[in-house]
Formats: structure tokens, C-alpha cells, sequence
């Protein structure tokens, strides 16, 4: 019979880790991080290491032992022995780092199967960053294309979320249907994919759902504006407002949110400033055939002080340098501080020393503040109070809202349900319309 095995993704947000076995063929979907696992170990500048490959993620049980699985030089500091791969593909959701972080660990002649922009997005963050996703036989598609691995049949479908390139797929195996929804809204620019997808879903009547509820919650405390366009009309509202220096803090992949404040600043007399990798990520999509902003229009580049102070091209790694030739830095907008709108993140604060504005706003444009309780909370009221600086939050959920979600399960129906990806699995059951809800149990094998 076909199986599905949850080696993560349960009891908390990401991390996911399904495994789905048919007829012999054995394939992932997704193979993420949970950060609430990292996090119970691991703090600041106490972090696995990376000289040990999975000895660190094996000790605190952050991933399964299992043989066939992991590459040579991920298992060589472990008492796991390497063994021909057992697995014949990894099928990835999307590139956010909670469902693909630990495909660096995999051996790499299993095939991981990516949306074409997914793809795009995993090799500008490992160009512009230190991250690594291993070295693969990646496999890209494009959405609405089938795709055989043995007896199975995935149909991705192009999803709104807060990253290009995301994907939900519709699943026919030897014994059914199943539906793996990844991470989903329907308040997005690509609303209409999402409900494109759950109407084809519905039309499967599918056996098994794999659904996400990251929103899903006893109450709803969060602080959200709306859609993506209710994120425009406030943040327009506020910087048209003022001619005194502004600041943003965004997702750095959130391309929907990257557009929305390019707009906002040229609605506002402005011009957006991002950063280097921001500027190569975009210039990639944008040379992957998708509609983003274009620098030297829409936004320009904003250069931090590297090595010796100075702002020479020798002082930034070899792809940063195109972008750096025209690029503003501190002086520019500390003599015309009404000119620009500056994306700035927490761990750059230090600008603020050298463009020193003499009052303005600071926008908080991503998933709560932290508590109030935690250091750096502290830390950034302190300089914000230094500057003068007002701080707003102004953000629009990478999720739908748990109503939302049970609407879509009311139209989709399907057998069985497995609620993932939430820190309130449970309160799945209360959603009225719904046949049978499984809460999946670690690494339990689940027939159909």
C-alpha cells in the first residue's frame, strides 16, 4: 500500500519531512529545519558545526537516522555507516530554509525536483550568503508540468506565498490521490493560483491532504494590515506624509514586499535603497523571465562600509561589484534624507551612526516584534528612541488565516486530513465539514 511517514513538520512550525513510499519508490516532501528544534539547543553563537556534518543534528534528534539517505561526507564524524541512496527524489515545496535547510545533508545523487524560481532563489542565497543546500541533481519544472517517479505522478501548481517559485502539488499514487498544500495564502499578488490549485484539488476528491495551519490558533493575536495592497495603502499614507528620513525592514526574499515598497517610495517622491543581495536576487528573477522591479528604475543599491571604510570595488566580493558602480551609500542620504526610503535590517543598525537622521520612521514589515522580554527587542527600541525614530508595524501574512483555511478544507473535502506545519494541529478537528482528521504522530507509518 502507499505510505506517508512524518519525519518532521509536526508539533510546531516547518521543518517538514514527509516521506511518501509506493510500491517501492521512495520519494521526500521537503526536507527542512524546524527552528523550534535548533532552538532548544542551540542559541547565538552557539550553533551546530559545520566540520562535523550531522553528528551535532544527530545528538538532539534534528534528523532522522536513517541509511541510504545522507552523503559521505555528512556521516563521516557519525556511527551512521553510508549506504547507496534508498530514496529516489525530494520534491521541494519552496526555498524557504524551514523546508529545504537540510537537503545539504542528503547525498547528492538524489534528485531534488524544484520549481524553475525556486531554483533561482536557492543559487542567488548561496551566491550572496553562507548558506549551502549541498550540490544536487536538480531537476527544475515548471508549474503544471507532470512529473513521473516510479508508480507516482506530481502535478505542481504554481501557490501564492511570501517567496516566488512556491508550489502545492496533486499527488496520484498507486492508491489514490494526495494533496501536499506547502505553505499557501490567498492574499497575495498570485491570490488567483491559490485558488486555482484548491479548485483542482477539490475536483481529485482527493484520499489524503497534507494542509499547513501556521495560523491556526486558540485566538488571533497577531498584528496584520491585510492584504499585500492594504501594506501599500498604509505605508503610503505614512511616508507621504513626512519629508523626514524613513527606514524598512523586510523578508530579504519577499519579492511581493520588496515591489510594495518600491512602489510606495515612488508614490512618495522617493527611491527605494536595498541592499547587494537584494539587488542580485531581483536582477536574477528578473533574467528568469518574472516581472520585478528594475534597478536603476524602481530601486538602486545601498553600500555598506567593507574591509578598509572606503566604498572601492576591490573591497566586495566579485558578484557584488556590478551593483556597487552606481551605488548610494551613507553620504547621499544623509544630505537628502526625504530623497530615499533605506531597507534596513536589525543587524544594520549601525548605518543610523553614519547617515544620522534628525527624526523619521522606522517600518517593521515582517512577522511580529519579537517580545518584549527578548535582548534584542531592547536593543532595537533603544536605537530607534536614540534616532528618533517612530517605529510601525506594517506587515501581511505569509498564511492564510485559520477561517480561511477551514473555508478551503469546506471545498476540497477530502478523506483523510493531516494538519502539519502549526502549533495547534488540534483545533483542526473543531473545523466543521471534515471527514477524518489525523494528527500525525513522529516518524508513524500511515497507510492508505
Amino acid at each position: 500500500m502507499t505510505a506517508i511517514t512524518f519525519y518532521g513538520g509536526i508539533g510546531g512550525i516547518g521543518g517538514n519531512k514527509i516521506l511518501l513510499e509506493d510500491k517501492g519508490t521512495r520519494v521526500w516532501l521537503d526536507f527542512g529545519e524546524s527552528f523550534g528544534a535548533l532552538d532548544n539547543y542551540f542559541v547565538g553563537f552557539l550553533q551546530p558545526r559545520d566540520s562535523a556534518g550531522a553528528r551535532d543534528y544527530f545528538e538532539f534528534g534534528m534528523l532522522p537516522k536513517i541509511q541510504g539517505l545522507y552523503s559521505r561526507e555528512a556521516l563521516k564524524f557519525t556511527d551512521l555507516k553510508y549506504g547507496e541512496p534508498e530514496f529516489d527524489a525530494v520534491f521541494v515545496s519552496h526555498s524557504h530554509s524551514d523546508h529545504i535547510a537540510h537537503m545539504r545533508f542528503l547525498d547528492e545523487s538524489i534528485p531534488v525536483h524544484v520549481s524553475r524560481i525556486g531554483k533561482a532563489i536557492i543559487d542567488c542565497w548561496e551566491k550572496s550568503s553562507t548558506a549551502d543546500y549541498g550540490r544536487h541533481d536538480y531537476r527544475t519544472f515548471e508549474p503544471g508540468k507532470r512529473i513521473k517517479v516510479g508508480p507516482l505522478e506530481f502535478r505542481p501548481f504554481e501557490i501564492d506565498h511570501s517567496i516566488p517559485g512556491a508550489c502545492g502539488y496533486i499527488i496520484h499514487t498507486s492508491s489514490g490521490t494526495l494533496v501536499y498544500t506547502g505553505d499557501f495564502r490567498k492574499h497575495g499578488p498570485r491570490r488567483a493560483s491559490t485558488l486555482k490549485f484548491f479548485e483542482k484539488a477539490a475536483e481529485e476528491k482527493p484520499d489524503v491532504m497534507i494542509c499547513e495551519g501556521t495560523r491556526i490558533a486558540p485566538s488571533d493575536e497577531t498584528i496584520y494590515v491585510g492584504d499585500e495592497d492594504d501594506v501599500r495603502r498604509v505605508a503610503k499614507n505614512l511616508v507621504s506624509g513626512t519629508r523626514n528620513f524613513v527606514a524598512a525592514t523586510f523578508y530579504p526574499r519577499d519579492v511581493d514586499r520588496i515591489t510594495t515598497f518600491s512602489r510606495v517610495s515612488s508614490d512618495s517622491g522617493r527611491q527605494l535603497l536595498v541592499p547587494t543581495d537584494t539587488a542580485l536576487l531581483l536582477t536574477s528573477l528578473e533574467s528568469n523571465g518574472m516581472k520585478v522591479p528594475k534597478l536603476g528604475k524602481d530601486y538602486r543599491v545601498y553600500a555598506r562600509r567593507k574591509r578598509k571604510g572606503t566604498f572601492e570595488a576591490r573591497d566586495y566580493y566579485t558578484w557584488e561589484r556590478r551593483f556597487i558602480r552606481d551605488a548610494v551609500n551613507f553620504e547621499h542620504v544623509r544630505k537628502d534624507q526625504s530623497k530615499y526610503m533605506v531597507y534596513l535590517s536589525f543587524h544594520n543598525f549601525n548605518e543610523l551612526v553614519d547617515i544620522k537622521p534628525v527624526a523619521g520612521h522606522f517600518i517593521h514589515s515582517r512577522s511580529e516584534p519579537m517580545s518584549e522580554e527578548e535582548p534584542e527587542a531592547a536593543v532595537m527600541s533603544n536605537w530607534l528612541e536614540h534616532f528618533k525614530l517612530q517605529f510601525h508595524q506594517i506587515h501581511a501574512s505569509g498564511h492564510c488565516s485559520g477561517k480561511e483555511i477551514e473555508e478551503i478544507l469546506q471545498r476540497v473535502r477530502p478523506a483523510k486530513l493531516f494538519p502539519i506545519h502549526s502549533k495547534h494541529p488540534e483545533l483542526f478537528k473543531k473545523f466543521s465539514g471534515l471527514r477524518q482528521v489525523i494528527l500525525p504522530e513522529p516518524r508513524r507509518k500511515y497507510e492508505f
